[in-house]
């Protein structure tokens, strides 16, 4: 008797953004599949589940429990988990999503069994949609000392005026050096709340991110327009006073 081999096939997931419509393509992709497998004398399982931020969790046999206007719509989704699994054929299909930054293997798609034709038919059809997927920014990660540096500076920037154009303004005169010195004084000592800050701007743009739910749950999308906003009103303009201040201090 020919002892049979499983095969399993597996795809990473990471770098973008997964909406309702995405979590939902990807269940059906499961309960289709899961039919091929079914017989009369099967012995089967199934898990559909989903966990919120608020700690509240959804599991069903069916993958209804993701249908439009339910808990993908109402809910701000913190996992996704998607199981099924045939024993006679030793057939299972996996589906990880955890919203965030984490490395671990919670964010991966698994497909294996005896029969190769299944596992990579079906795997293609998973690889078709999270090759489809929003891309996630991440130039915020591969930029991470230069928002750090800028964060510095401008929150230096600050600093000096409050010390040396407001409480120091007759000394200033006197010296007109003292204001940029004094800036770089600065700049060191608030180097490290920089890069604490600098963190909290990177996991804006977390390498997964779940965006199910209501609008107003969406809290990485809306922070990050309230940071273009930031950016736009103060720190491009406190930059651009910098980068003046450095020219005139250079060409004195």
């Amino acid at each position: 008797m020919e002892i049979p081999v499983i095969e399993t096939r597996h795809v990473k997931i990471s770098n973008v953004v997964i909406t309702s419509d995405d979590i939902r393509a990807l269940a059906t992709i499961v309960d289709n599949a899961s039919k091929e497998k079914i017989n009369d004398k099967s012995y089967y399982s199934y898990s559909f589940g989903a966990k919120a931020f608020d700690d509240s969790e959804y599991e069903s046999t069916s993958c209804d429990v993701f249908r439009k206007g339910g808990v993908l719509e109402t809910k701000r989704i913190q996992e996704v988990n998607i199981y099924f699994s045939e024993h006679s054929t030793n057939s299972r299909m996996n589906i990880r999503i955890t919203h965030g930054d984490s490395r671990s293997m919670s964010n991966e798609i698994t497909v294996s069994g005896t029969d190769s034709t299944w596992v990579n038919g079906v795997m293609r059809q998973f690889e078709d949609i999270i090759n489809n997927l929003e891309k996630q920014k991440t130039w915020p990660k591969q930029f991470y000392w230069v928002i750090v540096i800028i964060l510095a500076l401008g929150i230096g920037r600050i600093i000096s005026f409050l010390l040396f154009d407001v409480i120091f303004v007759h000394s200033i005169r006197r010296e007109p050096a003292t204001p940029f010195i004094g800036w770089i004084v600065v700049f060191l000592f608030i180097f490290l709340p920089a890069s604490l800050l600098s963190d909290k701007i990177v996991k804006l743009w977390p390498s997964i991110e779940i965006r199910a739910g209501k609008d107003y749950a969406q809290i990485e999308k809306r922070k990050r327009y309230r940071l273009w906003i930031l950016m736009s009103l103060g720190i491009i303009p406190i930059l651009i006073s910098i980068i003046t201040e450095i020219i005139k201090l250079v060409l004195k």
